[in-house]
């Protein structure tokens, strides 16, 4: 499709003035943006109020001709409508103003000034350089959201209200720290309502200290954006609610905010040592407020992360900083087997509690998470080796007593009924 084709041009030197249609002595024709680079007769009245806004999903029907008459491209002659998402720069500007101001069921001439359309370059060998367009265009339907959740699940949908300024194109990243004015709400109640502080609040994406919908709905984001979300319960307040907040079991909630400011995070290979694990304590901490909420996976993306901000730069850290660092990544090792322990994923636990040996052989807990997981898969020899080198460490530990307990009550057991069968082979 031509439209696909979107070319942005800075060229302003089309002479508008030579369209074909005289905005001075037509009534009918619109000049959209007061310049006369994007007109707009209504062929066909639309219906409702409401027409789409930046993001929407929209299916329409058109045809392109140059001013002449001369086709050169059209959905119709293919009988499928073109579908696209609106104000993303996914089709030509004059499209994505042009069809903006449309309704439902309504059908319209667009006559697009050349630097709105494919500008002194042209579309060869059908739209020559600097041509002015008309599309003859109906639009079939909109979706005034869009999805934007992680797992396109439709768990986070986005209708942008105001659109950001075109030279602020970042959006926030993990743990970047963003200013902003929201409001939690659902049709019955507010919950949560930040929109009176003047100069925003500051949030720290993904730190596990608000919903992961606010998370989600703040990434899609850019600064001078306003938008209205719809969350669904599981990336909102659960199946448990909140009772402080007075939210009940499983509710849907929306949610409307401004995104005023963005300071996303270096990247860590432009970080100093003390930068380093800087970063890493914060990505830690957040995978702990994870694992409070019993969010493992958002939990272990987190633990890895630190992980990763270390990395294998330990050869340029002061001693001080090797310390320190070392406590952070043994700490994500085992705060991770921990996460897999929860999930029954013992042989990754097992693994992770090496990682964390590896760094500190004589860690216990690291010893005593090994020997769990060890002991749940059947590992007995191994798991009573790691129990006794804890206890050989901390004599006194009343868990890694009791661990030892099981894994010989285990292997007994087994051994037990592996007695049983053979005896039942030689009878």
């Amino acid at each position: 499709l031509l439209l696909l084709c979107c070319c942005w041009f800075t060229v302003m030197m089309e002479d508008v003035g030579t369209m074909d249609v005289d905005v001075n002595t037509n009534n009918n024709v619109i000049d959209i943006c007061g310049d006369g680079s994007l007109l707009k007769e209504i062929i066909q009245e639309g219906h409702g109020d409401s027409t789409p806004a930046d993001g929407a999903k929209v299916k329409v029907h058109y045809t392109g001709t140059l001013l002449d008459g001369s086709k050169f491209d059209s959905s119709r002659d293919r009988g499928q409508l073109f579908e696209f998402d609106l104000g993303l720069g996914r089709v030509i500007k004059g499209w994505d103003e042009g069809v903006a101001t449309m309704k439902l069921g309504e059908r319209a001439m667009f006559t697009i000034a050349s630097h709105k359309a494919y500008g002194e370059s042209g579309s060869p060998p059908t739209i020559p350089p600097n041509a002015t367009l008309k599309f003859d265009v109906e639009l079939f339907s909109f979706n005034e959201y869009t999805d934007v959740s992680e797992g396109g699940d439709g768990s986070v949908q986005k209708k942008i209200l105001e659109k950001a300024p075109a030279e602020n194109f970042n959006n926030p990243k993990d743990m970047g720290t963003v200013t902003v004015q929201f409001k939690i709400f659902t049709d019955a109640q507010v919950i949560v309502d930040q929109t009176s502080e003047e100069g925003g609040v500051k949030v720290v994406i993904d730190s596990g200290d608000q919903i992961v919908g606010l998370d989600q709905a703040l990434k899609s984001m850019r600064v001078g954006e306003k938008a209205l979300f719809k969350i669904t319960s599981s990336l909102a307040y659960g199946v448990e609610g909140n009772a402080e907040l007075g939210v009940p079991s499983s509710t849907d909630v929306k949610i409307e905010a401004k995104l005023l400011d963005l300071q996303n995070p270096k990247s860590t290979w432009s970080m100093s040592a003390a930068e380093k694990v800087e970063a890493a304590t914060e990505w830690k901490n957040a995978g702990n407020n994870y694992f409070k909420k019993g969010d493992y996976a958002r939990a272990i993306r987190r633990y890895d992360s630190a992980i990763g901000a270390i990395g294998n730069a330990k050869d340029k850290f002061t001693p001080e900083e090797v310390t320190e660092s070392d406590k952070v990544v043994v700490s994500c090792h085992l705060n991770k087997s921990q996460c897999l322990l929860k999930q029954s994923l013992f042989t990754s636990a097992a693994e992770e509690a090496t990682n964390a040996l590896s760094v500190d052989a004589s860690n216990v807990k690291a010893l005593y998470r090994r020997a769990s997981a060890n002991n749940s898969l059947g590992n007995w020899k191994d798991a009573k080796e790691d129990v006794l080198a804890a206890l050989r460490i901390d004599p006194d530990n009343s868990g890694c007593k009791a661990l030892l307990k099981k894994v010989k009550g285990g292997e007994k057991n087994y051994n037990d009924k592996q007695k049983k069968l053979y005896a039942k082979m030689f009878q």
